[in-house]
């Protein structure tokens, strides 16, 4: 008996009666089946000491009964005593070594102590004795194991063929996905998916997998492909709407992309964050007051959403009302002080309001936390240095990040800019040699470099 209702008038007064009992220290007998049901409800609403209770006088009543020896063991395992925990599981091992109840909770309690590798060593000790009663749940937990010592190859094993024991159970594949990206093989893991798929064509969650991980690699097309088949097995899956519409927006298909996004609202409750991406898709197609709209319903389902803060800033400046997106900018600063994007909003607004010390302070802050790479902030912090403060400045700033290509090409701008000719024609080459198409942000930002014929010929003669 694993659930008890409230309404059961029969157990209710089976459990008043043992309590009355238990406070008067009456004597009382309870059959097996009783005790481990009484225990159990006790287990489940956290109260282990009147479960302990109970099993102490079972244990009495049945001595030899391993049923009531696994309880205890379950009972203290919860308490987070695993030594009284391991010597109860081991006793009614003892007595019923076949139970597959006891061996799962024995690896557990292995784990929970940190001994992983004695847990793996006993599920293996099992498997390789032959056993075959819940091996989808043995290999699961197993991969877990195999995770904890960062052994992501037999997490990956095991993962696999849990999902072999059963192919329906395929939210796996999600598990399966992370460590393939884990070993770094997402080739491989493309592969596999879509031999299972080969196999199980109407697995919805095999597409969707399939679908997030084509996102993830950018292949976008691919993606949606994916996503579509997933919403067709399954209509009201409204991740894979959502995931579709991601795949879209980075298409800069943004039609398509609302009409995804828009979708899963028939599927699911409003989201704040879908609301901020509906926005961004408003804000691509330059419909602002309709951007505006869906982070203000962002915000009224979270008003502390960093994505729906920061979208409203941004729109505030793009409709000419840069004085409006301080608050909402300062807002998001002040609820994510390390985040990089908030920073850098925030040096854009300052510096259009002309606040020049705090959009200076508000850049550095984006570069601190830049833990992703932005390359925006570094070629938009060194031109505020290189406007505001010095060119000199900009090429020492900029020398540190000489590994991004449009930094290395903004660098030709600044050695120019300095009166570093033959510098930066040595660096315009080198750029130029190294990804050529890039160099058009460089005849964007200092379009003077037409007006040089060396500079001219240069680019040509690569382009030739």
């Amino acid at each position: 008996m694993n659930d008890f209702e409230d309404n059961n008038e029969e157990f209710d007064s089976l459990i008043k009666s043992i309590e009355l009992k238990l406070k008067n220290k009456d004597s009382f007998y309870l059959d097996v089946e009783e005790i481990g049901n009484v225990s159990s409800y006790y287990l489940e609403k956290g109260l282990t000491k009147k479960a302990l209770a109970v099993l102490r006088i079972g244990l009495n009543l049945h001595p030899i009964s391993a049923e009531i020896k696994l309880h205890l063991a379950q009972v203290y395992t919860a308490q987070g005593d695993y030594k009284n925990a391991l010597k109860f599981a081991e006793a009614s091992e003892e007595i019923d070594p076949n139970n597959l109840e006891v061996i799962i909770l024995k690896a557990e309690i292995y784990s929970y102590e940190g001994s992983h590798d004695k847990s793996i060593e006993y599920y293996l000790d099992y498997i390789n004795k032959g056993g075959n009663e819940g091996l989808e749940l043995i290999y699961n937990d197993l991969a877990w194991e195999f995770e904890s010592t960062q052994d992501y190859d037999n997490a990956l094993k095991y993962l696999k063929l849990a999902l072999e024991e059963n192919p329906e159970e395929d939210t796996l594949l999600f598990e399966i996905a992370y460590f393939y990206e884990e070993l770094g093989q997402q080739d491989e893991c493309i592969k596999y998916y879509n031999k299972f798929l080969d196999e199980n064509p109407y697995s919805y969650n095999g597409w969707y997998n399939l679908g997030i991980v084509h996102n993830e690699r950018k292949e976008f097309k691919k993606a949606v492909f994916a996503f579509d088949y997933a919403t067709i097995i399954k209509e009201d899956f409204a991740s894979a709407y959502f995931n579709k519409g991601n795949s879209h927006f980075n298409l800069n298909e943004y039609g398509q992309a609302l009409e995804c996004y828009y979708k899963t609202f028939e599927y699911e409750d409003n989201q704040a964050i879908t609301f901020c991406y509906i926005g961004e898709c408003y804000e691509k197609l330059e419909n602002f007051p309709e951007a505006e709209k869906s982070f203000e319903i962002a915000l009224s389902i979270n008003e502390d959403m960093q994505e729906a803060l920061v979208g409203m800033a941004i729109i505030k400046d793009k409709q000419g009302y840069t004085a409006q997106s301080v608050p909402f900018i300062e807002k998001a600063i002040g609820l994510y002080p390390k985040s990089s994007s908030c920073w850098y909003v925030a040096g854009e607004v300052y510096n259009k309001l002309e606040h020049q010390e705090d959009a200076y302070q508000a850049y550095l802050n984006a570069d601190k936390f830049n833990k992703e790479n932005n390359q925006q902030i570094w070629l938009d912090l060194s031109n505020f240095i290189a406007e505001n403060i010095s060119i000199t400045e900009a090429i020492e700033f900029s020398e540190k990040h000489t590994d991004n290509i449009q930094v290395k090409y903004r660098l030709v701008a600044y050695y120019l800019l300095l009166g570093k000719g033959k510098k930066a024609y040595s660096l315009l080459e080198e750029c130029l040699g190294q990804d050529f198409d890039a160099h058009r942000n460089l005849l964007e930002y200092h379009e003077e470099i037409m007006e040089l014929p060396e500079f001219i010929s240069l680019i040509e003669g690569f382009n030739s």
